[in-house]
């Protein structure tokens, strides 16, 4: 599917832009005026030429937008839009999630599994409005990711657990309520 015909299907979507990038730009052209970029005029992040925010800063990317990442991207916000394959039951655990929890994904450029790792981390997150999601990439910010042991791309890092590789969704929900304290059933914090 070409990115003007996904539009539609992400409309009232609200991206905040923080740093300089022609693949940003070059996307919210596309992409508008169904999703609406807003540009900050505060300095780059400290990881890679831009940082993308949505889901009300809830879920951040921080790398660059070309190529691979513009596909990353682009399944993140179809997630947050409501274009779901999460399982009821786990969504309806995550709803009931009591604490906030943030999640930490690790990809990088011509990884195979991190697109639906992204795809999938942002749509737990979505689930529940407890969650927030950091996206890095480990090419651009690989001091931060020897800091938090991270030698192989996809990795998300949830509380102390890492999962390597392309989890389930089932392994991704567990990992949260895991962090939290608590089993699926109880629904409580650590």
């Amino acid at each position: 599917m070409r990115i003007r015909e996904m539009a539609p299907g992400l409309a009232g979507l609200e991206v905040k832009v923080r740093g300089k990038d022609a693949g940003v730009d070059e996307l919210a052209r596309i992409l508008a005026p169904e999703v609406r970029f807003s540009f900050a005029s505060e300095k780059a992040p400290s990881c890679g030429s831009v940082e993308l925010s949505f889901l009300e800063g809830r879920i951040r990317f921080a790398g660059k937008v070309a190529g691979f990442e513009v596909g990353l991207v682009l399944e993140m916000l179809k997630r947050v839009a409501g274009h779901t394959t999460l399982p009821n039951r786990l969504r309806e655990h995550l709803q009931a999630l009591d604490c906030p929890l943030s999640l930490r994904l690790w990809i990088r450029e011509g990884c195979g599994y991190c697109v639906p790792a992204a795809a999938l981390a942002a749509e737990v997150v979505a689930a529940s409005p407890r969650l927030s999601l950091e996206v890095l990439d480990a090419g651009a910010c690989p001091e931060k990711a020897r800091e938090d042991g991270v030698f192989a791309v996809p990795v998300l890092k949830v509380g102390r657990e890492m999962l390597v590789g392309l989890p389930s969704p089932s392994e991704v929900v567990g990992a949260v309520f895991s962090a939290a304290g608590g089993p699926f059933s109880d629904h409580g914090c650590a």
